[in-house]
């Protein structure tokens, strides 16, 4: 069973950063993983959801959090999201 991974979006005022670039979803694909990714979760850092796609990832909602095995951010995700 491959290991899922969602990479969310930040919501912090000023941040700009993503926890996983497209280069890094490739890599993560590559060795099998399945790669979330919320949608507009680049943004910020001028990537946009169709890098993400040609990389592998598929869009999910925040919903899928439950469903992942490993949730990528770079701030700590708000409780509502986890629970």
């Amino acid at each position: 069973m491959a290991v899922q991974v969602l990479v969310l979006k930040e919501w912090a005022d000023g941040e700009c950063r993503i926890a996983a670039t497209p280069e890094t979803v490739k890599k993560l694909v590559a060795l099998g993983a399945g790669v979330w990714i919320e949608p507009d979760a680049g943004r910020a850092s001028s990537m946009d959801d169709a890098a993400y796609l040609q990389a592998g990832a598929q869009p999910a909602g925040v919903d899928a959090v439950a469903q992942a095995d490993v949730v990528l951010c770079v701030q700590a995700p708000s409780t509502e999201i986890l629970l």
